[in-house]
């Protein structure tokens, strides 16, 4: 039997070594100081900041991983960098927790990359390399690329550091709190501005009704970050988890499924069918067995209640104009001829009739609108204001970075998704918890093709749990095997015996 460690340092992965590394950053702060400190005005301020992530840096993993989750989700302010690119709050944490993860945790709190890091990782490489030689406006192409390199740290820093069980519960835990906060959040918006006239919280206005963004920079992002975290909840409290109870996998559900609707965010809202379906058709071996005369009564009563607010909601003015949003969405869900459906479909032709310049390795990160302007933007806007946008984050990646760099992210998106054993038969308790957050990142993935939210930090964090509880859900049935195999009283490795083990409270 492996022994149960109960030490925070061991689990937390730090054994001492953060001292070291922190002692390196700060020599290296200092010499840095004695070099360049004459030379700028700025200086000063230069070190305050680099002293702060410094401390930063030494802060627990958890501490670290809550800051970030809560920057990402809080996505609405950020900093302008150059003229189209920004800097959001998430960028500035994820620079001490990446420097956390890499230098200061110890090998046996990781995950090993695999080829699926290795590609993202080209396809950011791709990006810089179309950027430097064929973007219009050089600068600008590389900063949004550098914008996509931070995005992929967050990936990359999170699926590395989540390689012990009680890390993976705890960052599951965190993302799906922090995005049904979010979510109530947006939802008490839209009842902020029919009872108070509020606009905090609301995108747009128009003949269709508010668009509730919440805490995000829009209301599509919000509508797919809900729709995600709604698709992970639908899975949980169908089966067995180490995560939350059923009670609670309930109320997040309705809270991000209202949500979602809230957003009017159509490509949300196809995403989330899909998946949905998708979850309920492969599910995992194990569904929850609940006695069903409470489960029907509460369904009665829940139905009922409802209804009633339903009748006395729709005879009033704010009943008329959330009805009225949701059904014009509704409508506009396949229509390709006119409004917005008609804009995209233009864009995406002008896409690809500028591939040929150079089907390779592309145009230049978000390099479309530096050789197109929107056709509705009104000509006295600045020219800044004026420039065009691919929201497909397919079409913007092959007109970005080529034929190779498509292929990269297709690579990438593939070994996400892909039903591995991990998925389809590890009777492990972290199985759910992979199909949990694979499922919600099939509502981002189609999402996405009509509104791309891929330079956020949230949506990356998200992959990275994903892919980490499916690396460790992998790992729990091999040990499973190995267990079966093994005569008793036989030998267990040690780094699947850290899988398998129950969390660790304190740590």
């Amino acid at each position: 039997m492996a022994r149960k460690n109960t030490n925070k340092r061991a689990i937390d992965g730090r054994r001492g070594l953060e001292h070291w590394n922190a002692a390196a950053l700060l020599a290296a702060g200092g010499g840095a100081a004695n070099r360049f400190g004459g030379r700028s005005a700025a200086f000063p301020l230069a070190a305050a900041g680099a002293g702060l992530l410094v401390i930063l840096t030494t802060l627990p993993w958890r501490v670290l991983f809550v800051l970030l989750a809560l920057a990402a989700t809080v996505n609405r302010y950020r900093f302008g960098v150059g003229s189209t690119a920004t800097l959001q709050v998430a960028h500035i944490i994820l620079v001490p927790f990446a420097l956390r993860v890499f230098l200061m945790t110890t090998e046996d709190t990781r995950n090993r990359w695999r080829w699926a890091e290795w590609a993202i990782l080209a396809f950011f490489g791709v990006n810089v390399a179309s950027s430097v030689l064929f973007a219009v406006n050089r600068t600008q192409s590389i900063l949004t690329a550098g914008l996509l390199g931070l995005a992929i740290m967050a990936y990359l820093a999170t699926y590395t550091g989540l390689g012990t069980r009680f890390r993976l519960i705890f960052a599951c835990r965190t993302v799906l709190v922090m995005a049904t906060a979010a979510a109530a959040l947006g939802l008490l918006s839209l009842v902020g501005f029919f009872l108070l006239h509020s606009h905090f919280g609301i995108s747009r206005t128009d003949k269709a009704g508010p668009s509730v963004a919440g805490v995000a920079y829009e209301h599509n992002i919000f509508g797919s970050f809900a729709a995600a975290a709604a698709v992970a909840f639908l899975v949980l409290l169908r089966e067995r988890n180490p995560l939350f109870s059923r009670r609670f996998c309930v109320v997040g559900f309705w809270i991000c499924f209202l949500a979602m609707l809230a957003s009017l965010t159509r490509s949300a809202w196809i995403g989330f069918a899909i998946a949905a379906v998708a979850a309920v058709w492969l599910h995992g071996p194990r569904l929850r067995r609940m006695s069903r005369v409470p489960q029907i009564a509460m369904t009665s009563l829940a139905v009922g209640a409802l209804v009633v607010a339903l009748l006395a909601f729709a005879g009033s003015t704010a009943g008329t104009i959330l009805k009225n949003g949701v059904g014009s969405t509704i409508t506009q869900i396949v229509n390709f001829g006119s409004g917005t459906g008609a804009d995209r479909v233009s864009e995406w032709r002008l896409a690809l009739q500028d591939l040929p310049k150079d089907p390779l390795i592309g145009l230049g990160t978000n390099s479309y609108g530096q050789r197109h302007l929107a056709p509705k933007k009104s000509p006295k806007l600045p020219l800044a204001q004026r420039v065009a946008y691919l929201g497909n984050l397919y079409v913007r990646t092959l007109y970005d970075t080529g034929i190779l760099g498509f292929l990269l992210l297709l690579t990438f998106v593939v070994a996400i998704l892909w039903p591995g054993l991990a998925l389809r038969r590890a009777p492990g308790d972290l199985a759910p918890v992979a199909r949990a957050f694979v499922f919600g990142y099939v509502v981002l993935a189609i999402a996405f093709a009509g509104t791309d939210a891929s330079w956020q930090a949230w949506p990356w964090i998200f992959i990275g749990v994903a892919r980490a509880a499916s690396s460790l859900a992998r790992r729990q049935l091999v040990e499973s095997l190995v267990q079966r195999r093994a005569p008793t009283g036989g030998l267990r490795l040690a780094p699947l015996a850290r899988v398998g083990s129950p969390p660790l409270v304190g740590a």
